[in-house]
């Protein structure tokens, strides 16, 4: 038989093996990368489906895509439900084992208030309202004006406290005025008693007049003081003018500024006057040395008198008290070289009580009829605002955000004036003020437009020559005296405060009736003449007038107040009305877990299909899988 050779088979059979060989590992390679791709759609998917269990009920009220988790292990089952069927699948890519871990996570409360911000911005976007009355283009105009206002209305009433001030020293002056002219009367009285040779009669008086001189010391040193404090609140009120000189436009800056130098017009003149009133302790003294001097030489008259027996010399009297009188005639007269006091007190009361209304008492003043004050109380226990600081990473000084999530808290929002089946909270108010009653969020939520409104009011005023005239005349009149110019500027100042004041308090009640006030007025919007100023004063009564509807409503200066805000204290009390609302429906629910972005990490067994050498592995102790990790990072 021929014997063959086998080198051709046995090397085609190498061929063979080497070209399999390769071929399953190209297969092999292609299948590995296959895999980590499906591993990472297979991650990512059931991220998206993890998230995509968002809270229905913030979506349906607050438009907010949220996911309450109150457990990191909570997430982390939920996404390996989801990746299971992924896992499960029969395909080429083989998993096994699968093990998942949040890497992070972020709560809406984090950031202080960021992730809220985002949110918000997320579906305001798309511009889903009607009516902006604080539109975004012009929210740095609207601020500029909110900050003037609240300038002026804060120097104004530095300079109210002032003519408050001023008519005390003046009370303190017509004090001093009044014992000169008593001492005059007294003394008149006792140098009648010695006419009348009355000696127990002038002994009476001259008590009365010593009693009355050593007064004005006393008078004095309270006239001082008054004056010395109206000299450093004036001060302060220069220093505080020039520290808001950023916030104030150059004509409302020289218009406060001409109203503080009639003050320091006021205070100078005094400094005058101060002198002559000291001048009066030392009279005073002299006065008080001599009625002494007079009193002891009628002692001894009297004791002659007394002690005088009838004899042949007649008693005369008459010669007896004639070097009293003479003595007596030594007394220095003295009064104030000008008038002291306001003349028309009445007046001057009525606008004092003005001032005193935008306290504890004005909501009654200004609520429309027949509509009470919430008596709710909010139940603050585990809210964002009180477990988190206000310091965060929010873009406060955007404008343009500002302005749009302002009017989404009005879209979201209740105010005092919201018109609902359910008892509602004030939380616009709340907002605003941060209280927990109703009534005290509305309260200084007024006080805080109501400074809005007097200080814009101001600004008016003081650019408007006729109200100015008609102030000044006004004051004049209660001066009472063409020679009191410098207190008549003083009650000028102070009755163009009270004015913008008085209309303010008319702008909150037809805002609270549902008017519309315009941010800067001009004389057609004007509702308070000064006989009305005065009416209310003397009877706490407005006049009436036509609902305006031009302008900005109680909602629009509500967003004007919250313009100026620290955004991160506004995120965390809309925080706080979000829990307590949802928290009616869902007892128990916590914004603490309520998240926002998760990061994750899975990772599962892989088994090699095309290439594997189990005899070898099994020998060596060894196994074909190997493990995959993939990593994902979501996000609303």
């Amino acid at each position: 038989m021929t014997r063959k050779s086998g080198q051709v088979t046995v090397f085609l059979s190498l061929v063979l093996m080497c070209t399999c060989s390769l071929i399953c590992v190209l297969l092999e390679s292609a299948r590995t990368a296959g895999a980590r791709w499906y591993m990472q759609t297979a991650v990512n998917s059931s991220l998206e489906s993890v998230l995509a269990g968002y809270h229905r009920e913030l979506w349906e009220s607050y438009h907010l895509l949220l996911l309450e988790a109150n457990s990191q292990e909570e997430v982390e089952a939920d996404f390996l439900n989801y990746f299971q069927s992924y896992a499960d699948a029969e395909n080429w890519y083989s998993m096994s084992e699968a093990r998942a871990e949040v890497k992070n996570w972020n709560h809406i409360t984090d950031e202080g208030g960021r992730y809220l911000q985002d949110e918000i911005l997320d579906y305001m976007k798309y511009g889903i309202f009607t009516q902006i009355e604080v539109a975004p283009e012009n929210a740095e105009e609207l601020l500029k004006q909110v900050k003037e206002a609240g300038a002026a209305s804060g120097i104004s009433s530095s300079y109210n406290s002032h003519t408050k001030k001023a008519v005390k020293l003046e009370q303190a002056l017509e004090e001093i005025s009044a014992s000169l002219g008593g001492q005059e009367r007294i003394k008149n009285a006792g140098l009648e008693a010695l006419h009348n040779c009355d000696g127990g009669a002038f002994l009476k008086h001259a008590g009365e007049l010593i009693k009355e001189l050593k007064r004005m010391p006393g008078l004095v040193a309270r006239y001082e003081k008054q004056a010395d404090i109206l000299a450093a609140d004036i001060g302060k009120s220069r220093i505080n003018l020039d520290e808001k000189t950023a916030d104030l436009s150059d004509s409302t800056r020289q218009a406060l500024e001409e109203e503080l130098h009639a003050y320091e017009t006021y205070i100078l003149e005094d400094g005058e006057r101060r002198k002559e009133v000291r001048g009066l302790i030392s009279l005073s003294e002299r006065n008080t040395g001599l009625i002494q001097s007079v009193k002891q030489e009628a002692d001894e008259v009297i004791q002659y008198i007394n002690d005088w027996e009838p004899a042949d010399d007649e008693l005369d009297e008459e010669e007896l008290w004639e070097p009293v009188r003479s003595h007596l005639q030594k007394y220095e007269k003295s009064s104030l070289s000008r008038q002291a006091g306001v003349a028309d007190k009445k007046k001057q009361a009525w606008l004092e009580q003005i001032t005193s209304m935008a306290g504890s008492g004005l909501l009654s003043f200004i609520m429309p009829e027949g509509k009470a004050v919430s008596v709710g109380v909010w139940n603050t226990a585990w809210w964002p605002s009180r477990s988190h600081s206000a310091d965060g990473n929010t873009d406060g000084d955007d404008l343009i955000k500002r302005a749009l999530v302002n009017q989404y808290c009005q879209m979201v929002c209740t105010d005092v004036l919201s018109e609902t089946d359910e008892n509602t909270y004030y939380e616009m108010e709340y907002l605003i003020a941060g209280e927990e009653s109703d009534r005290e969020n509305l309260s200084k939520t007024v006080l805080e437009l109501l400074a809005v409104r007097t200080g814009l009011n101001l600004i008016h005023i003081l650019s408007d020559p006729k109200k100015k005239e008609e102030a000044r005349a006004l004051g004049a009149v209660i001066a009472g005296s063409a020679g009191l110019a410098p207190l008549a500027s003083v009650l000028a100042v102070f009755i163009m405060g009270v004015w913008a004041l008085g209309e303010g308090i008319m702008d909150l009640r037809i805002l609270l009736q549902g008017g519309k006030i315009p941010v800067l007025k001009s004389s057609e919007d004007w509702n308070l003449d000064l006989e009305g100023l005065l009416r209310l004063g003397e009877k706490a009564e407005l006049p009436n007038c036509d609902l305006p509807q031009n302008g900005f409503s109680y909602q629009g200066y509500l967003k004007l107040l919250l313009l100026p805000m620290e955004p991160t204290l506004k995120y965390y009390r809309l925080m706080d009305i979000i829990q307590s609302n949802i928290s009616k429906k869902q007892p128990g629910f916590n914004l603490e877990n309520a998240v926002y972005m998760v990061d994750i990490n899975c990772s599962v067994c892989g088994k090699h299909n095309f290439f594997s050498l189990n005899m070898v592995d099994n020998l060596a102790g060894k196994t074909s899988s190997y493990e995959m990790t993939a990593n994902a990072g979501k996000s609303y």
